[in-house]
């Protein structure tokens, strides 16, 4: 269960929606640690970061390798780099952000629960019906 969060100024709907931007655009389960769901943002976080050192890690061998290239050139390169480091990473890196998604996706759920008007339309007849979106206007978020 999330942990209350201090007064930041923000209301809820924005602190989720803000959250939801952290974890889908900036790193994977930094929204979520910063909503209160702390287990769910360090594991995460931490499958995040492993696939990002794993990556980075390929990279610098393949950066190493092209500059071993430049610098001998009678001999043919000997190593290649490991790509079994990139397949791990990227696979790490999108657990890591598809969790963070399902997460996002629960924080939102809960705050439309708990009324926050995340999706309400502030129109007086409350219209995000059928009726109105027939007319070709998309519903109203918050």
């Amino acid at each position: 269960m999330p942990r209350a969060l201090p007064d930041s100024g923000l209301t809820r709907r924005d602190r989720v929606r803000l959250a939801i931007l952290l974890n889908q655009l900036a790193a994977p389960g930094l929204g979520s640690w910063w909503m209160g769901y702390r287990r769910a943002g360090a594991a995460q976080l931490a499958l995040a970061l492993t696939g990002f050192v794993l990556v980075c890690w390929w990279f610098a061998g393949v950066a190493m390798g092209a500059v071993r290239g430049l610098m001998v050139v009678d001999e043919p390169i000997q190593t290649a780099p490991n790509v079994r480091r990139l397949e791990w990473g990227l696979v790490l890196f999108g657990l890591a952000w598809l969790w963070s998604g399902w997460t996002s996706w629960r924080m939102w759920r809960a705050a439309r629960r708990e009324g926050s008007g995340l999706l309400v339309d502030p129109s007086p007849a409350g219209g995000a019906g059928a009726e109105d979106r027939a007319g070709g206007q998309p519903p109203v978020l918050g």
